[in-house]
């Protein structure tokens, strides 16, 4: 069952969620224990009002990250930079994007680095041993708290 296969040892700060199918409220709680997505059906109850500013939200930021783009785009090959101004814009331009794609994968390894401590290591020692090897040494002292 749901509740053998997921329980912690007694020395955890969290408490052991025994939930099989996690309500709205405790959804965090139920992720954090290790526990599947539950069913991801539209909730029927939510508003309309919030339907709507949700959507608005997500194109609205969406726009914006284009128009951003375009905006540094079009400054680097203007060369109203310093990099694209002493080198070629394709080479600013591409440095750009390198140091972009580098910088999300480090915030995605920290939050990983910080999402993963409250989670029972064996329930991914085998089905994600590099990422257990290296949480073996994160929890190890105060590592993660000096990163």
């Amino acid at each position: 069952s749901f509740e053998t296969q997921h329980q912690r040892p007694q020395s955890s700060l969290l408490p052991v969620h025994t939930h099989t199918t996690p309500s709205t409220e405790n959804l965090s709680t139920h992720l954090i224990m290790g526990g599947a997505l539950p069913d991801t059906k539209p909730n029927l109850n939510q508003g309309r009002l919030q339907k709507y500013f949700m959507w608005f939200k997500d194109i609205y930021s969406t726009l914006l990250l284009i128009f951003c783009t375009v905006i540094v785009t079009a400054t680097i090959f203007d060369s109203n930079t310093k990099v694209a101004d002493s080198s070629h814009p394709v080479v600013a331009y591409v440095v750009l994007w390198l140091v972009l794609i580098w910088l999300s994968m480090v915030e995605g390894g920290q939050a990983s680095l910080v999402g993963l401590p409250p989670i029972d290591m064996n329930l991914y020692k085998e089905s994600h041993p590099t990422s257990h090897k290296i949480m073996n040494v994160v929890n190890q002292g105060d590592n993660l708290d000096r990163y």
